[in-house]
């Protein structure tokens, strides 16, 4: 499922642009950039037909391999029909 498209060096030099963007990892991880609150870790999901979003936290108080992490272990609770809290 990850393809792990990010390096820590790309996360830590992307700078928040006037508009929101993202930036992806693969197996629907990525690094939202916005103008007011900064990096934000987010990973979406399709569960029971739905499309779902999973807030991580902030980024550097949760790193890249970290944030890749918490995807597997809410990954593991998808798969069992368990949505993210």
């Amino acid at each position: 499922m990850p393809e792990n498209l990010l390096t820590g060096a790309k996360v830590r030099s992307a700078n928040p642009t006037d508009q929101d963007w993202k930036l992806s990892d693969g197996g629907g991880l990525f690094l939202l950039l916005k103008p007011t609150c900064g990096k934000l870790w987010r990973w979406t999901y399709r569960l029971q037909g739905k499309e779902n979003l999973f807030a991580i936290g902030g980024f550097p108080q949760v790193s890249l391999a970290e944030a890749r992490a918490a995807r597997e272990k809410a990954w593991t609770l998808v798969k069992q029909g368990i949505p993210c809290p």
